[in-house]
């Protein structure tokens, strides 16, 4: 894969990412606060919003977590797919010499009986 194609795959990941944070954390908001209401992606952002308001303060510790768990696991999980994407490859110690299978000798005509 070359650099560019590597780029892209994680920009796309980052996105995905991203959008499962969203839903995460307005899910997870919904679930500590034992709310009934839809769930959309405007839900987390409409509640970190509220936390201005004074009626919502006994309620701040609870969102600022569903936050950090919802975002804090995709992306958690995107950094652990980046590291096998741009990991080089292993050079070979002492090449990459190895044993003839049976259909490798097949090919030479190396199991025919004289």
């Amino acid at each position: 894969m070359t650099g560019k194609i590597k780029l892209s795959v994680a920009t796309v990941l980052l996105l995905f990412a991203l959008t499962a944070g969203v839903y995460l954390s307005g899910q997870l908001i919904l679930m500590l606060l034992k709310v009934a209401g839809p769930l959309t992606v405007g839900t987390y952002w409409s509640y970190v919003q509220a936390l201005e308001l004074p009626q919502f303060a006994p309620y701040a510790t609870m969102i600022k977590l569903a936050g950090a768990l919802g975002f804090g696991v995709p992306l958690l999980a995107w950094v652990a797919l980046l590291i096998p994407l741009f990991k080089p490859k292993a050079a070979a110690l002492h090449g990459d010499a190895r044993f003839a299978s049976g259909s490798d000798l097949a090919k030479k005509d190396m199991l025919s009986h004289p």
